[in-house]
């Protein structure tokens, strides 16, 4: 049972598992409010997992806060 040597299964057993916080972990440590994050996501600049699919909660990939990019204005308004 399962893919071959080289096959799938394999491969995904040797890479990293990805860690995933909920929207307002990840608003709390990226420092800005759950508001700007929900229009960061609908805008396609942080990338999200809906593992219920749509209207089931929504996690993001920690790795995400590496390239979140706040805009200037979000800046002058913490400042």
């Amino acid at each position: 049972v399962g893919g071959s040597e080289n096959g799938p299964m394999s491969q995904a057993a040797d890479m990293p598992e990805e860690q995933y916080v909920s929207r307002e972990e990840f608003a709390a440590l990226a420092g800005i409010s759950e508001s700007s994050l929900t229009r960061y996501l609908a805008a396609g600049l942080v990338p999200f997992f809906q593992p219920g699919g749509p209207r089931h909660r929504m996690t993001i990939p920690r790795s995400a806060l590496e390239n979140l990019t706040v805009p200037a204005k979000a800046r002058e308004r913490v400042a």
